[in-house]
């Protein structure tokens, strides 16, 4: 199965744990260990039970080390960062 299979066991529908945010899944391939290698698995999930589906099924396929990041549709501010 490709990556991009995977947005077929998101569910739009149910929002409630995490309203307005995108729970964007990460992880690496089969044999791979450089973590800046991992490709994204899944943009839309909403819920924990959407990106706990995502794993499942890439894990069958030999993915791992998953990372899920939240956005909320923003653009970054990186003056904050510069701030600093």
């Amino acid at each position: 199965m490709r990556h991009v299979d995977f947005i077929e066991f998101v569910s739009w529908h149910d929002s409630r744990l995490y309203p307005g945010m995108e729970l964007i899944v990460y992880g690496l391939a089969a044999g791979e260990t450089e973590r800046w290698k991992e490709t994204l698995l899944a943009a839309t999930c909403r819920t924990d039970t959407d990106v706990a589906a995502v794993k499942a099924a890439a894990s069958k396929d030999g993915w791992h080390s998953f990372r899920v990041a939240r956005w909320n549709g923003e653009a970054p501010d990186f003056t904050k960062v510069l701030r600093k």
